[in-house]
């Protein structure tokens, strides 16, 4: 034998010897042998597994020396040696797939450590079982008090020859109770009966639960043994989830406000968590008194739903009415529920002090920073900061400094403390703030602006900054430098037109923000694109241009921040405003007749609708009016409500003639856009039947003018005539308003009218008030085409008559110089005088 083959036969024989041992002890519970840590080996030259090992399984010798065969299998094919077990253990075995170490081993490679212990452990789990994930390991994730949506599984699996207990530790329970945050349960379905496991490769699924108590993250470590083997060591990961919410500025300190004016100090609430949360409270201690939160717009109220990454404008309004000294210290509580309502029990309370005055006072409010002063560590951001007086007093000097234990990353540049802000807002100043971090993570720092009226109060805006340093970014990102809408008419409307944002690199684009500065464009979606962009993903932001002025030129850019190298990336907008005519769109044919058709039956026509230009117009509606409407249906085959139609573009109809009676049917087609309408396009069909009913009215509405409140009017007439070919039958009158319908010849409903009869309704108006009154009558029937006939019911109630101030009544209606009762009472009273001039004669001429 060559030399070196004595160490390695050396070698050979410990490892078969490792497998006798190993397999004796999957009948005999022997414990795990483990491999020496080193091996002073060297490889063999020119020898053969043979001329050392005797044959395999078959062979005279088989068995002599245990498994020294395997060398011999292996060589040829590595799986060979799930064959080999399979004389020894009953049952099926895990498979063997290269790369495996011990395939290096026997075939050819330097013997070594790591594919001894290869052989060991797959030798050790046939005797002992098996316990492994049925899926890569994840943390579960869970809001706090909530159980994860997924669990962790593991595969326990038994290939001895008899049935084995399975036994967890430590202290892991079969069900959730308590304070318990991890717990298991086993699959229905597995081979697994009351914590055993079936014999010959039996197998199931223990799935690990999570329910987090508490916000952060934890682990659970125990072991699963089958059997007396050895125990399979197990961990398990989870991260409880709950909101988290920033205010900026973090502290407002002091809110001083006069008994005159109040005073709003407005900070920004931003979900900055990993989940979405619903406004559930603004509570002030009590008493609330003049303190108060102001709803409406992006402002926060109780009941806003707050998307990860999502703010609101929280505005507390400080009205006092009296005066208070030297302050009050007062708190206002921020609650948070999940979507279900469920408080999370993380309220934010923001502590400051209100000083009341009776005189007038200055308050200085900033502008709010952008979303995109993150940087990279070493990069730059700049924003510029408008701050306002929007008090009633002047403000005497003012300061500003930064503070912070990262304020060196902070500078800026001001003209605040020369051109102090006038009162009312009448001026303004700017800061010129730079954030340029020299670390990763949050950078504390603020401005605080110090002021003091001229009435000597002392006062203070402090602006928290506290932005973050972020790792260098490796995104790249592609958008187009710049897009022309031409000439575009100010009384048409146009189809957006897109530019491609490009994801260029293989990780994640964030976006954080795209918007539009300048006028005459805006951006169609909300949000204009999604919130991240895989790799090579791409997204179309859709931008509408909207001149208001003809002969004009508008340019504006559009800016997107992202995480990419060179954000913020930018793309000049261009257009021309111009004074075309608003396009008269036309309908390809004047009209369409479909000819006689069964009832039952139908046939289709196309018509198109075609916009002639010059500029597009937005789609709304086609339909189809007139007697006999319902017996023609139109479908649109191109155009729904809200497309746009290009100029030169078109519109496809299909109208389909299905009459329900004989006769002639007429119908017109008509369309509403934004540019100006079509006329009406003709329809006509004749339906060919059996007998139908049908009907008609002599009148389609009644104007009764002017009767007075309480009285009645005199009735006007309504002719219903049978017009069809069998009888027709009349199920129900019915009138609406101050309105009372009677038959003059037509009986009571339900009735029937023969064809070519007719019968007339007596319709009246009754008004109860004074002013316009409006109503319907409603005739049902059982005719083909009109099953409901209705006649529009109108008149004016007048004041009622005023009766005389003694309190005597009339005897007639009106107010009118023919009243007899008038006339007779002028007569009675004239005979009266008569008579009292005769009697007085009388007595002064007694002769």
């Amino acid at each position: 034998m060559p030399a070196g083959s004595a160490g390695l036969k050396s070698l050979r024989r410990i490892a078969a010897g490792l497998a006798l041992g190993i397999l004796a002890g999957s009948v005999a519970d022997a414990a795990p042998l483990d491999p020496p840590d080193a091996w002073d080996v060297t490889p063999w030259g020119g020898s053969t597994c043979s001329s050392c090992h005797l044959s395999p399984p078959g062979s005279a010798t088989f068995g002599v020396r245990g498994f020294t065969f395997l060398p011999t299998l292996l060589a040829a094919d590595p799986s060979k040696l799930t064959d080999a077990i399979a004389g020894r253990v009953t049952g099926p075995t895990p498979a063997i797939t290269a790369p495996h170490p011990m395939v290096t081993f026997y075939n050819g490679g330097a013997p070594n450590p790591a594919a001894l212990s290869a052989i060991n452990t797959y030798l050790v789990g046939i005797r002992d079982g098996d316990v492994r994930a049925a899926t890569p390991l994840a943390t579960l994730s869970a809001l706090v008090g909530q159980e994860s949506g997924s669990t962790q599984a593991f595969v326990i699996t038994n290939y001895r020859a008899t049935e084995e207990d399975f036994t967890v530790s430590p202290a892991l329970p079969a069900a959730a109770g308590g304070g318990i945050v991890f717990w298991y349960s086993v699959q229905a379905g597995g081979n697994c009966t009351s914590g055993k496991v079936a014999a010959n490769g039996g197998s199931c699924t223990m799935e690990v639960h999570f329910k987090p108590n508490a916000a952060g993250d934890t682990s659970r470590a125990f072991t699963v043994a089958v059997g007396s083997g050895t125990p399979f060591n197990l961990s398990v990961t989870g991260t409880g989830i709950l909101p988290v919410i920033s205010l900026t500025p973090a502290s407002v300190g002091t809110i001083t406000a006069s008994t005159s004016a109040p005073t709003d100090t407005a900070l920004v609430l931003q979900n900055t968590g990993t989940i979405p949360v619903k406004l559930n409270a603004l509570d002030f201690d009590s008493p609330a008194g003049p303190l108060s939160t102001l709803p409406g717009g992006s402002r926060c109220s109780v009941g806003l739903d707050l998307a990860v990454g999502a703010t609101c404008d929280l505005i507390i309004r400080y009205a006092p009415s009296v005066t208070n000294g030297a302050g009050t210290a007062r708190s206002l509580l921020i609650r948070f529920t999940d979507a279900s309502g469920a408080v999370f029990g993380t309220d934010k309370t923001l502590n400051f002090t209100t000083i009341a005055t009776s005189n007038p006072i200055p308050t200085l409010v900033a502008s709010l920073f952008p979303a995109t002063m993150d940087r990279p560590v070493g990069s730059q951001a700049s924003h510029s900061l408008i701050v306002q007086n929007i008090g009633s007093a002047a403000i005497a000097s003012l300061s500003v400094t930064k503070t912070g234990s990262a304020a060196a990353d902070y500078s800026f540049t001001e003209n605040c403390s020369t051109s102090i802000p006038q009162p009312s807002g009448a001026s303004t100043c700017t800061i010129e703030l730079s954030f340029k971090p020299s670390a990763l993570g949050v950078r504390p720092g603020s401005l605080q602006i110090d002021y003091v009226s001229a009435a000597a109060l002392a006062q203070q805006l402090l602006i928290t900054m506290n932005f973050q340093g972020v790792p260098p970014s490796t995104a790249k990102a592609s958008l187009p430098a710049s897009l022309d809408f031409g000439n575009q008419s100010i009384n048409s409307l146009y189809p957006p037109r897109t530019l491609t944002l490009t994801n260029t690199a293989a990780g994640p684009l964030n976006i954080n923000a795209v918007a539009i500065s300048g006028a005459g464009f805006s951006l169609v979606d909300s949000p204009a694109c999604p919130s991240s962009i895989a790799g090579g993903g791409k997204c179309e932001i859709r931008v509408a241009f909207q001149p208001v002025a003809a002969g004009t030129d508008y340019s504006a850019t559009l800016q997107v921040t992202t995480n990419a190298e060179g954000s913020p990336h930018t793309a000049t907008l261009k257009g021309r405003g111009t004074n075309e005519a608003a396009p008269v769109l036309a309908w390809s044919v004047a009209s369409l007749d479909f000819g006689s058709v069964a009832a039952g039956s139908a046939v289709e026509l196309d018509a198109s609708l075609t916009n002639p230009g010059p500029g597009a117009v937005v789609f709304q509606f086609a339909n189809t009016v007139g007697a006999h409407a319902s017996a023609f249906r139109i479908t649109s085959q191109s155009c729904n409500s809200g497309d746009f139609i290009p100029p030169a573009g078109t519109c496809q109809f299909r109208l389909s003639f299905s009459p329900a009676s004989g006769g002639e049917k007429l119908a017109s087609l008509q369309a509403a856009s934004t540019g100006s309408a079509p006329g009406l396009l003709s329809l006509r069909g004749v339906g060919l039947s059996g007998a139908a009913p049908g009907a008609s009215l002599s009148v389609s509405s009644l104007n009764f003018g002017h009767v007075k409140s309480g009285s009645s009017s005199d009735p006007l007439l309504v002719t219903l005539r049978s017009n069809g070919s069998t009888t027709l039958r009349v199920q129900s009158l019915a009138v609406s308003g101050a309105f009372v319908v009677q038959g003059r010849t037509c009986p009571a409903a339900p009735f029937e009218l023969v064809p070519g009869f007719d019968c007339s309704l007596s319709v009246t108006f009754s008004p109860r008030a004074e002013g316009a009154a409006s109503g319907m009558l409603t005739i049902s029937s059982d005719a083909a085409d009109t099953p409901a006939l209705e006649v529009a019911l109108s008149g004016q109630g007048d004041p009622a008559p005023k009766t005389s101030g003694g309190g005597g009544c009339t005897l007639v209606r009106g107010d009118t110089p023919a009243d007899p009762t008038l006339w007779a009472l002028a007569l009675a009273a004239l005979a009266v005088l008569g008579w009292r001039r005769r009697t007085a004669a009388a007595r002064r001429d007694p002769a």
